[in-house]
């Protein structure tokens, strides 16, 4: 024990006593206030009047680690602020210096602990902290030095390898453009390349990623519109409202009944006796009500109810669709269906506008396989993940999947509305445990993340929000599923989403809405929302509830693969 408090209660380096303590931080008066300028002892600086300098404060039972972060004389000293009389060992002088708590540690075994039941007694002895005390204290954070990916600012020779830390419990990166994050993904995912149980899935919208990775041997790179494509039947009824935008009260009700309509001709086609009873209405794989009975319409439809009233655009050829829904605006008479001309008149903007989308350039690129080179995007992801032994010498037996989306427009709401579709293949494998069952964990990045996840149609139609990736944010850590996102408006993020990350890099932050909403997630009792606008590029907030310290400043370590995130002018 006389050893442990030499080295860590070294006489040498006390700066004071604690005066004051409450639930948030300390105070503590210091009659040494030589020690709070810079000095040199046992082969080592010290400077006890820098912000961020670290503490250790002797307690009954346990041992605490601080940090500094306010240092001010007393009033009544300000005007004899001299050099001579701070070179004066017996000057009257008494700083108050306020330390954050970070953490106690126990005398005999040095574990860390995160509490609000032990705090420091009044006239507790206060000393600055070594570098053999730090590192002693913070290796019991650390894993494995390979995995490293950044540093602590005040003390770089304090390294961050604790990947499960990071993310365990999702992991969002946040800050400014130019500020870091692109860096700071490539750094975690170079350190994540180096476990052998672990697999990444980048959604990539600018590209970026698919070109600083496009060298790793371990990299699988699908650019979407250009070697793989979107099967428009992978999409649900809602995608179709946000790509059409239709109004409730009386567009969605005729292209609702359409869609069952397409699916109906579909079910009669399995069946030969029901096609010959039904073939009337059938007109070039369209459903033509106008002059037939509406009681033969109803018995052959409740026949295959349960089929045609699914959420999806299964067996929907969306090419037919445009006439499908003229032929809907019919009324119905005692004898047969009759046209509506009213009907049809709220519904021509619909159809132009879905006329409009199928003949896109953008449609044609990425809904469309038109080459055998092409390969269902779906496809690609679900063989990824399984990683079949068939797949053991192919791309699919890869350990970083990168999906360039940067051919994706804004229009007709795409972005959202893909990277939803990617999110919903990943859920729907995390819920059926294939990725639990794989015994490999999936890390899933989502890039630029305020574009997908942030709208919710803006119209009448925001009822029919994209989930996929809250529900991954709130069903998938214990099926090995993670999710990091990456972006520079946290503000714009759902609450939903964001209130499930237990892991935040915070770079520099300007916008007072992101600031806003970040205070919600930092503890309360800790200045460091104050220091977000002030970090220089490359240097970040963590803040995690898997340490057991409060959010530090760190310096992400330079990326093999630097993703190029600059604009060019």
């Amino acid at each position: 024990m006389s050893d442990f408090y030499t080295s860590f209660f070294d006489r040498n380096l006390l700066i004071g006593y604690i005066s004051k303590v409450n639930i948030n931080y300390i105070i503590l008066n210091t009659p040494y206030v030589q020690q709070l300028t810079k000095y040199y002892y046992n082969g080592e600086d010290f400077h006890g009047g820098l912000l961020n300098s670290y503490v250790v404060i002797e307690g009954d039972k346990y041992g605490f680690l601080g940090q500094i972060f306010e240092i001010e004389f007393l009033e009544k000293e300000r005007k004899n602020i001299t050099d001579k009389n701070l070179e004066n060992v017996e000057g009257d002088f008494n700083p108050k210096v306020k330390v954050n708590i970070l953490f106690s540690f126990d005398y005999l075994d040095l574990e860390l602990k995160k509490t609000i039941s032990d705090f420091p007694n009044i006239g507790a002895r206060v000393y600055l902290a070594s570098k053999s005390v730090l590192k002693e204290l913070f290796k019991m954070q650390q894993e494995n030095g390979k995995y490293e990916f950044a540093n602590f600012v005040s003390n770089n020779f304090l390294k961050i390898d604790n990947l499960g830390g990071i993310f365990s419990r999702h992991c969002a990166i946040v800050g400014t453009t130019g500020s870091g994050k692109s860096w700071t993904a490539a750094k975690l995912i170079e350190s994540l390349l180096k476990m052998e149980d672990k697999k990444i899935i980048i959604l990539d919208p600018t590209g970026e990623y698919a070109d600083a990775f496009k060298d790793e041997e371990y990299v699988s790179i699908f650019k979407l519109g250009e070697d793989s494509y979107i099967d428009p039947q992978n999409m649900k009824l809602e995608d179709l409202y946000l790509i059409l935008n239709p109004s409730e009260g009386a567009q969605i009700p005729k292209l609702n009944e359409a869609i069952k309509s397409l699916k109906l001709v579909q079910e009669v086609k399995k069946n030969k006796e029901e096609y010959e009873k039904f073939k009337d209405f059938i007109k070039d794989e369209n459903i033509k009500k106008e002059g037939n009975s509406p009681e033969a319409f109803n018995e052959i439809y409740m026949k295959f109810y349960g089929e045609i009233i699914k959420n999806d655009l299964k067996n929907v050829d969306l090419f037919k669709l445009p006439k499908q829904i003229e032929y809907e605006c019919v009324r119905t008479y005692s004898n047969n269906f009759g046209k509506d001309d009213s009907a049809l008149g709220y519904c021509v903007p619909m159809i132009a506008r879905l006329n409009n989308f199928l003949t896109s350039e953008f449609y044609n690129s990425i809904f469309k396989s038109d080459s055998k080179k092409k390969q269902n995007i779906m496809t690609i992801i679900e063989e990824f993940i399984k990683e079949s032994e068939k797949a053991e010498n192919s791309k699919y037996a890869k350990k970083l999947l990168i999906l360039n989306l940067e051919d994706i427009v804004s229009e007709y709401n795409m972005k959202e509305i893909v990277v939803e579709l990617m999110g919903r293949k990943i859920l729907e494998m995390a819920r059926n445990n294939i990725v639990k069952n794989s015994k490999k964990s999936l890390i899933v990045f989502l890039d630029e993340a305020h574009n997908f996840l942030n709208k919710n149609g803006d119209n009448e139609l925001k009822k029919y929000k994209r989930s996929s990736f809250e529900y991954i944010a709130k069903e998938t850590r214990k099926k090995r599923v993670f999710l990091c996102i990456i972006t520079q408006r946290p503000g714009d993020i759902p609450e939903g989403i964001l209130s499930q990350f237990g892991t935040f890099i915070i770079h520099n932050l300007t916008n007072s809405n992101d600031l806003e909403k970040l205070k919600y997630v930092l503890p309360k009792d800790n200045n460091v929302i104050n220091i977000v606008p002030k970090l220089g590029s490359g240097e970040a907030i963590l803040s995690s509830v898997n340490f057991n310290y409060p959010p530090i400043n760190i310096k992400i370590l330079e990326p093999k693969y630097k993703p190029n995130s600059k604009t060019e002018f």
